[in-house]
């Protein structure tokens, strides 16, 4: 169905797509707010940092599948470019 240099044309989209999306989405979660966070009653800054990462380490998650599969979309645009028809 696909040749050897298409499925490898594709995987090196999908990989450096998610490798750009696993750098931008790690480089917040261990950055502290400048701001002073509004806690709730019983909470310590240390829960708050600690839910904070929890959602910043799923938002990476997600970035890096998002990114993944925008990284395959721009690799089988290039593979049907490039295709050559005989």
């Amino acid at each position: 169905m696909f040749g050897s240099a298409t499925v490898i044309a594709l995987v090196a989209f999908g990989v450096g797509g998610a490798l750009l999306g696993w750098r931008r989405g790690t480089k917040a979660i261990y950055r502290r707010s400048v701001s002073e966070p509004n806690l709730a009653p019983g909470e310590t800054r240390r829960d708050y940092d600690r839910w904070l990462r929890r959602r910043r380490k799923v938002g990476r998650v997600i970035a890096t599948l998002l990114y993944c599969l925008v990284g395959l979309g721009i690799g089988l645009l290039f593979v049907a470019t490039t295709a050559v028809r005989h």
